[in-house]
């Protein structure tokens, strides 16, 4: 779900990370100038928070 707001056209394009299928740094932690590979930030966390409760929203939970 990540990867497909990097598309063209959505909100954290990224044609490189895209065709990559990979997240881009705009969504990982900065370690002090050094972004994590493995961990998302701030941001890409609450997108995902976000992606869970509209699923459980619409599951009836």
């Amino acid at each position: 779900m990540l990867i497909a707001l990097q598309a063209p056209g959505q909100p954290y394009q990224d044609g490189t990370a895209y065709a990559g299928d990979y997240v881009n740094d705009a969504l990982r932690f900065d370690a002090g100038g050094s972004i994590d590979s493995l961990h998302l930030n701030e941001l890409g966390v609450s997108i995902i928070a976000g992606f869970i409760g509209d699923r459980l929203i619409a599951d009836g939970w």
